[in-house]
């Protein structure tokens, strides 16, 4: 028969008591130096200077191309891109204006871009497109060389338009760091209007 093993209570109890006592202090130490981190996050946190491009909401631009120049357009501005077929001219119309076109059952003006800009106009119209504009009654299209892409700017970062080198500047809001010219769209519908009304 197996003799049972005598424990020592006194010095297991002693025992205990050694780390507990122990473990006391360092729970005290930790909460501590956690209250002094979570203070020193904060106060680091109520310092922190936010990246203001972060607050500002980047905008859509529609680029498209008038011969080696890039361009763009908000494209909230643009309704459809379609292809440029046939049009009738206006009598007594200048070079900004293309003609009128039949697009989805009504008469559309169709404007020339690359004149109004100081560019020479394209000869390949076959290959031209048509941002048709939203918002314009009748509806208004603007013939580009070429619809490129969709990008995502800050309108704040832009280039500030008195440092472009156009003789058109007030078109423009600006220009992107990969030097896409930027067009205001307030200034250009304003600017059709005259073209039009000179027609």
């Amino acid at each position: 028969m197996r003799q049972r093993k005598r424990f020592d209570w006194q010095a297991i109890h002693a025992a205990l008591d050694r780390r507990l006592s122990g473990l006391g202090s360092t729970i005290e130490d930790d909460a501590e130096a956690v209250r002094d981190l979570l203070r020193k996050r904060s106060i680091a946190l109520a310092a922190t200077v936010r990246d203001p491009r972060a607050q500002n909401q980047l905008t859509r631009l529609l680029v498209f191309r008038l011969g080696e120049e890039r361009y763009a357009l908000a494209l909230d501005c643009a309704r459809e891109v379609t292809g440029l077929s046939w049009s009738a001219a206006i009598p007594g119309a200048g070079p900004g204006i293309v003609g009128i076109v039949n697009w989805r059952g009504e008469f559309a003006v169709v404007f020339d871009l690359a004149p109004i800009l100081g560019l020479p106009a394209s000869a390949d119209r076959a290959q031209r497109r048509v941002i048709v504009l939203r918002g314009e009654e009748p509806p208004v299209g603007l013939a580009v060389d070429a619809v490129e892409e969709i990008i995502h700017i800050d309108l704040t970062a832009l280039t500030a338009r008195e440092q472009l080198r156009s003789k058109h500047v007030e078109l423009f809001r600006g220009a992107t760091a990969d030097a896409v010219l930027v067009l205001a769209e307030d200034t250009l519908r304003a600017r059709l209007a005259q073209e039009l009304k000179a027609a």
